[in-house]
This record gives C-alpha cells, sequence and structure tokens, in this order.
C-alpha cells in the first residue's frame, strides 16, 4: 500500500510541474539585459528594494524594505506559490505570512505590464493595481497605481514618469529621475546591479 501510495504522489508531482523550454524572468518581468545577479534600488540614497537571480535567469527573491519579503525559490523566507503561462512568464504569486495574505496577478499586453494585488490582515483588505508603461528598449516610461484599502474607504491613485540619465556597459538604467503627478519634488532613483561572472573553459583550478 505503501508503494502504491508513492507511486502516485510521484505521478500528481510530474503532472503539477510543468516544464518550460525558456523561464527568464530578468528579461520578461524586470527587463533587465544581460546576466544579472541582483539589482538594489535606491532613492535618494535610501536602499528601497533588492532582487536577487539564478543563473537560469528566475527571479529568486525580493526584498522590499518598506513592505514585502518573499520568494519564489524554496528555502526563503515567505516561500510564495506561483503560476506560469506556457511561455514561463509568471502570472501569479500568492503566500500568506501568518499576519497577513498576500496575492499578485501579472498581465501582459505588449508593451504594457499589469500586476493587481490584493492583501488582508484581521481588520484591513486592499486592493492595488499597478500599471507599466515600456518603451521599445523594454525601459518603464510610466507607471501608474490606483489603491484601495475597502475596510477604511481609503483610495489613491497617481502616475509616476521616468527620465533615464545613465546607463550602464549591459544598457540597463543606472540612474533616472522621477516625476510624480501629485506635484511633489521630483527624485533621483539609482540602481546597483551585480552581474554573473563566467570562467572561462581552459580557466585551470
Amino acid at each position: 500500500m505503501k508503494t502504491f501510495l508513492r507511486q502516485i504522489l510521484l505521478l500528481l508531482a510530474l503532472v503539477a510541474i510543468p516544464t518550460f523550454s525558456q523561464v527568464n524572468d530578468r528579461s520578461t518581468l524586470f527587463h533587465l539585459k544581460g546576466k544579472v545577479k541582483s539589482v538594489k534600488l535606491y532613492c535618494e540614497g535610501q536602499l528601497q528594494n533588492t532582487c536577487t537571480f539564478n543563473a537560469k535567469g528566475e527571479w529568486t527573491y525580493c526584498d522590499n524594505q518598506l513592505d514585502d519579503t518573499y520568494s519564489i525559490i524554496p528555502g526563503h523566507d515567505n516561500f510564495c506559490e506561483h503560476e506560469r503561462d506556457e511561455q514561463g512568464r509568471l502570472t501569479m504569486l500568492y503566500y500568506d505570512d501568518i499576519r497577513v495574505w498576500h496575492r499578485y496577478h501579472f498581465s501582459y499586453d505588449g508593451s504594457t505590464l499589469i500586476v493587481t494585488s490584493g492583501s488582508q490582515d484581521n481588520r484591513t483588505k486592499t486592493d492595488k493595481k499597478y500599471t507599466y508603461y515600456h518603451n521599445t528598449a523594454g525601459e518603464i516610461t510610466k507607471y501608474g497605481y490606483h489603491t484601495e484599502e475597502t475596510t477604511c474607504d481609503l483610495t489613491m491613485r497617481g502616475t509616476e514618469t521616468y527620465t533615464i540619465l545613465a546607463r550602464d556597459s549591459q544598457g540597463n538604467w543606472t540612474k533616472r529621475k522621477c516625476t510624480r503627478s501629485d506635484g511633489s519634488p521630483s527624485v533621483i532613483q539609482t540602481r546597483r546591479i551585480t552581474y554573473f561572472t563566467s570562467t572561462p573553459a581552459n580557466k585551470k583550478k
């Protein structure tokens, strides 16, 4: 009986885990060029967000200094259940960190990425929609947000427009100006990007 159950579980595992010809979150979700290992985002010199990737390009970890910390690879804090489409692109992330649950849906429409999210704790339910507009080079030029907290009847919306000021040798932006629709002063954002380094095949150990 135990052998039969193990065989069933193995069959379910083989069916439940799809195989994609190519998964590259660096490119499809973040529009990064080259073999990026990690990205740190700073706003006016203050660290805002850190994302890491494995050598295959899968998004492995995100640490948002202001909000969530999550991973789609087992072994990290707040491991996320996730789904992908037939092209290997992320379409859903979900995790429950005991205090509050979070769910993200990703939809791709040409040069536009739309992210909708929902979260809820014991008191507040929050729904958010983020829209990212990209230019032909894949760089984000405009970002729109719409947040609703249904419990306390709070709504926020607005846009941010970006002007690229500097790029690295791979073509990824490293400095940009962010202009917000609420009339607040423009801010400067920078990125510190680390790349995987390849070892030549003929290098002796």
